[in-house]
């Protein structure tokens, strides 16, 4: 193999939302030099939704009528190949993966129903991988105190409740959805400068630097050995919970920021499409945005604009680490 390749995803990125797409608010130098160099895809979409047929089209090149992988927690049949495998199988190099594929195990690989690969499709298995980083681990316990995460009041709550993961799956409400200087397990309040409340977390402990971080040292290592490498750095954020950590939940202010558009009346949105009937017929079962109720009906402009301040510090996170990550591929 006569080079080496690095794939990043971002889940929940807009195709609108980076400087280079002509967005009037969000910084993103790193990602818009990169795109400078490179080849921008401005009329790129995906194929399918949610996450999971989504990756299963990228890593397979498939459309989801051909791979089957109908929604999220839909295994990928073992008989599908993916460009890990095709890699691993055509040179001596073994691809490797930090984050996750959200591609459950074919059971029928099992030696039984019961095995413990089939508890759980979060994190996701994909042939042709080798998995660096044990995604049942993020955000627990154990990850945030080895990452300096104070958890002091929130430990508590987070064994007592099962809310041991910032991913957003393993309950409705998990502990990252806890801010600084609040007491309750619902969506905090703004602060009072207005911006939205920023993360229990230090950014140093967020998901994003700490598996960008490992990127980086596992590019380091093997560079190191002058060994070809093949990386898929999988990052979570900006999926929710919508709560960026210090100093990007105040990088943008909501007041500044563009109203959503969309329609005046509940009424008028649920004609757009079936879809956007269903949801607002079955609500979203917890807050959509900082200090709501949780009824899509009920949502203010305000609350939307507290929700892209978030979103777009999230972005500017994602951002400034795959800076430090080209940054070092410069090195």
């Amino acid at each position: 193999m006569s080079m080496n390749v690095l794939l990043i995803t971002a889940d929940q990125l807009r195709g609108d939302s980076l400087g280079c797409a002509g967005h009037p608010v969000l910084s993103t130098p790193h990602i818009d030099a990169l795109a400078a160099q490179g080849v921008r895809f401005a009329q790129h979409f995906t194929t399918a939704t949610p996450c999971a047929p989504a990756r299963a089209s990228i890593h397979t090149g498939m459309y989801l009528s051909n791979h089957r992988v109908v929604s999220n927690g839909t295994p990928l049949e073992d008989r599908v190949s993916n460009w890990a495998l095709e890699i691993a199988e055509g040179t001596n190099v073994q691809p490797a993966l930090i984050g996750y594929t959200d591609l459950p195990v074919d059971p029928r690989t099992q030696p039984s129903l019961a095995s413990k690969e089939l508890r759980s499709w979060e994190g996701g298995h994909l042939p042709g991988f080798r998995n660096l980083t044990e995604h049942s681990q993020m955000g627990s316990v154990g990850w945030l105190e080895a990452n300096g995460v104070d958890l002091g009041p929130v430990l508590e709550r987070i064994k007592t409740r099962g809310m041991a993961s910032w991913n957003g799956y393993a309950g409705a409400f998990d502990w990252l959805q806890v801010a600084k200087g609040t007491g309750s397990c619902e969506d905090a309040p703004p602060l009072p400068n207005g911006s939205p409340a920023p993360a229990a977390y230090p950014k140093e402990a967020s998901d994003t630097y700490v598996l960008t971080s490992q990127a980086i040292d596992y590019i380091s290592t093997e560079s190191s050995a002058g060994r070809k490498w093949v990386l898929h750095l999988s990052l979570m954020k900006p999926h929710p919970p919508f709560l960026a950590p210090e100093p990007y939940n105040l990088k943008y202010c909501p007041s500044t920021l563009p109203a959503s558009v969309r329609p005046l009346s509940v009424d008028a949105e649920t004609k757009v499409h079936p879809y956007l009937a269903a949801v607002h017929a079955q609500g979203t079962g917890r807050p959509l945005v900082q200090n709501d109720t949780g009824s899509i009906d009920a949502v203010t402009d305000e609350e939307l604009r507290l929700l892209k301040a978030s979103y777009y510090g999230l972005i500017s996170e994602l951002d400034d680490n795959v800076g430090r990550l080209i940054d070092s591929l410069k090195q």
